[in-house]
């Protein structure tokens, strides 16, 4: 079993934690010793991921730097630049897609996922969709739910305005076969959900359930919850 590259979205401006920030990207804010991007290196290590991309905007020499700095491993770890202005989760991909190949892995930068990335990988090569998204049952309710999930497809996705028939949020992960991206190379600044919500209108967004909760580092609340689980992670 393989795993597909990965592409980390980390071109954020992380405005709703300048508190606690102190200027840096969210990849670089320290929790528990280390900078939220080494904890989701590691991560993408454990789960047998060779090839790294990572989508920098914001103070990107920072990361650049960081990086270098690193020491080595065994995954290849490259950047790939927003430029002069930002790009916004889906300029920044379609930006990156050619360091990434054929078909690969998206999670954000700012996200720690406890799923098997072997697994949505393998799933993901043995359906015909051209896109996938991981999804998880809103429950706790703790933010509007924004994805209708039926019959292992995404029909509806909007990060606005939710409905009754929603009942699911992103996980986080998602998969894509490069081609389907070639329509919505649009240039200039603009959202993922712009892809994903057109593939779902088109019935080519499958979706992949998972049944764990994900960590983020994009509130102040979530890098709470995050320093919890990371020292169970030493």
């Amino acid at each position: 079993m393989r795993v597909f590259p990965v592409a980390i979205l980390a071109g954020g401006l992380g405005t709703r934690i300048q508190s606690v920030s102190n200027g840096l990207p969210k990849s670089l804010i320290e929790i528990n010793g280390k900078p939220f991007l080494e904890w989701q290196l590691q991560l993408l290590e454990k789960n047998k991921c060779k090839s790294i991309v990572i989508c920098t905007g914001y103070k990107s020499k920072l990361i650049k730097c960081y990086l270098e700095n690193r020491p080595k491993s065994k995954m290849e770890i490259k950047l790939s630049y927003d430029g002069k202005y930002s790009l916004g989760t889906g300029g920044a991909l379609i930006k990156a897609q050619k360091l990434l190949g054929k078909s690969f892995l998206v999670m954000y930068g700012d996200s720690y996922l406890s799923v098997n990335f072997e697994e949505v990988t393998e799933y993901f090569l043995d359906i015909k969709e051209s896109g996938l998204m991981t999804v998880l049952r809103n429950d706790l309710s703790s933010e509007p739910s924004n994805i209708f999930f039926k019959d292992k497809l995404v029909l509806e996705y909007d990060k606005v305005n939710s409905n009754k028939k929603m009942q699911y949020v992103d996980y986080g992960l998602m998969a894509f076969n490069s081609e389907c991206l070639s329509k919505f190379n649009v240039g200039g600044t603009f959202d993922l959900s712009l892809i994903l919500n057109q593939l779902a209108i088109q019935k080519e967004l499958a979706g992949y359930e998972v049944f764990e909760r994900y960590y983020e580092v994009g509130s102040t609340q979530g890098i709470k919850d995050f320093k919890k689980l990371s020292k169970e992670l030493v």
